[in-house]
């Protein structure tokens, strides 16, 4: 079970960064990758597009789709109830770092220009000492936080502002789960079946990335569609019943 393709992962940082270190190592980690993977009766991926490039790079090897499992749960607050943005995941994850230090440079100046009095509230452990250093009345990072399920009862929206990564995103699908809308970049969307402005709201650019921020937390129209499609991208894609009939198919 790959959990996501590593060596993905690791192909795109190298291009982001441009560091010929990190490439050779990310090469090294693909043989080492594939050469794991022909060693096993099945290999799984989670995502559809992992399992097209594996099918691309390793033909000889048996790979099979199974993607992460969510429940539903029942959506709380409604949107005027609602306040801030989230943002979360584990900083043991460089992307997950990259991500926060990025969009607290480039995006979010530009989101508290247009409104101020949007927090953002970042949870997770294993903070680093250079996210934790942004830390302000405007900014709150939690640390690890146990049960999730009170701060996705009074959120507004979260992020997912990824710019390398590989497999699905557990924090676009837990965010959807709870009926919380979602802004994301094409690399944290990819492999979800994820339509802009139906599911999610996709940017790329900082200025469109705030935009969409923007535009989400203010239009409880915008904000109900995107809660309902979400909640139903998650039983189609990764509920019980899908993984029991991929499983099935594997098997």
């Amino acid at each position: 079970d790959t959990v996501d393709l590593h060596f993905l992962r690791e192909e795109r940082e190298a291009k982001l960064t441009r560091d010929k270190i990190l490439a050779d190592s990310a090469a090294m980690r693909k043989t080492q990758e594939l050469a794991l993977a022909r060693k096993a009766d099945t290999t799984l991926v989670v995502s559809p597009v992992e399992l097209d490039l594996f099918k691309e790079e390793a033909p000889d090897v048996n790979v099979n789709l199974l993607s992460n499992i969510h429940q539903l749960y029942e959506t709380g607050n409604s949107f005027k109830e609602r306040k801030d943005i989230l943002f979360i995941g584990g900083f043991e994850h460089p992307p997950n770092t990259d991500a926060m230090l990025w969009f607290l440079d480039a995006i979010f100046p530009i989101v508290q220009k247009e409104n101020p009095d949007i927090r953002l509230i970042i949870i997770g452990g294993h903070v680093p000492e250079e996210l934790k250093d942004k830390a302000n009345d405007s900014i709150i990072i939690t640390g690890f936080v146990g049960d999730i399920k009170p701060l996705f009862d009074r959120i507004r929206l979260s992020i997912a502002p990824l710019r390398y990564g590989a497999g699905v995103k557990g924090k676009i699908n837990s965010s959807m789960s709870f009926g919380v809308p979602v802004v994301a970049t094409n690399i944290a969307a990819e492999g979800m079946k994820l339509v802009h402005e139906k599911d999610v709201l996709i940017a790329d650019e900082p200025e469109v990335f705030a935009r969409e921020i923007i535009r989400l937390y203010g239009d409880s129209d915008l904000w109900q569609s995107l809660s309902e499609a979400g909640k139903q991208n998650i039983e189609e894609h990764f509920s019980f019943a899908t993984a029991e009939a991929q499983l099935r198919n594997v098997l």
